[in-house]
């Protein structure tokens, strides 16, 4: 609903790293077993950081310092809630 690209990445495929895109949309990345998602997501900053600007959620404090010294931007998944409702809002506005 805000127009940007999502990729969301898990833990835990079983046998190597699964993908799966929606046109214009969503991005979901499973984690092989060797690979933990917090590895993907940080190598998906240092990779496309230079070329835009990117925001990660996440609870971990290792993560949010890692894409922080990169350039990213974090949000807790509380600030995401909060960004979703506000989205939902706004479309419910704009149906009516």
């Amino acid at each position: 609903m805000s127009g940007m690209q999502v990729v969301v990445v898990f833990d835990g495929a079983r046998q190597g790293t699964n993908e799966e895109r929606e046109p214009q949309g969503l991005q979901i990345i499973f984690a092989d077993s060797g690979t933990t998602a917090d590895t993907i997501i940080e190598r998906l900053v240092a990779k496309y950081i230079p070329e835009r600007p990117m925001r990660v959620v996440s609870a971990d404090g290792m993560v949010r310092e890692t894409i922080l010294s990169l350039g990213a931007e974090w949000f807790s998944p509380e600030m995401l809630r909060s960004l979703c409702d506000g989205a939902e809002t706004s479309m419910r506005a704009r149906l009516a």
